[in-house]
């Protein structure tokens, strides 16, 4: 005797729907739905509330709360600072870290360490050990150039520069003659 074979829909909502979340204000219980429960369109949005436009919010939060509570939410007065705090607490709830793509559930969570060196070996060998090699020299820098030192003017800036000193009438304060 075999039962009746649920339906896809049917083994969705028994296996993976989750609960909403619910939220008080203006004197009554507003729910979201689980951030996996939403259309697949509108989570790529979520993830970058942060920087959409007052209208794309106010757009994608009745898209979320859908037709059953969207009227009742537009007559409500809701400051934007109320409103990041429910979004926020609302990704929280839905195991989602702010500004962060929403990956699969087979995906790891970062565990905040770093990689660790698997082998110090670089040769081609399959050798665990380091090489024994020396390791090469490096080259020697060619000198670096110098520029003339202070003073040290060709004849015809010399003369250029006795000139303007005379028509001066002084010798410059930095001048050592």
């Amino acid at each position: 005797m075999t039962g009746k074979r649920l339906t896809l829909e049917e083994r969705y909502l028994r296996d993976v729907a989750k609960p909403p979340f619910e939220f008080p204000w203006a004197g009554r219980v507003w729910r979201l739905p689980h951030i996996q429960s939403l259309d697949y369109r509108v989570q790529g949005q979520i993830t970058r509330f942060d920087t959409l436009s007052v209208a794309e919010l106010e757009a994608l939060v009745e898209r979320m709360l859908g037709p059953d509570q969207r009227d009742e939410w537009a007559q409500v007065d809701v400051p934007a600072d109320f409103l990041m705090m429910v979004i926020a607490e609302w990704l929280e709830y839905s195991g989602e870290d702010q500004g962060e793509e929403q990956a699969s559930s087979t995906s790891s969570k970062s565990t905040g360490t770093s990689s660790r060196r698997t082998s110090g070996a670089t040769t081609g060998s399959g050798s665990s050990t380091r090489s024994s090699a020396k390791k090469a020299t490096p080259k020697k820098r060619a000198p670096r150039k110098t520029a003339k030192p202070t003073g040290a003017l060709t004849a015809d800036d010399q003369e250029w520069l006795d000139k303007h000193q005379a028509l001066a009438g002084s010798q410059p304060a930095n001048s050592a003659t």
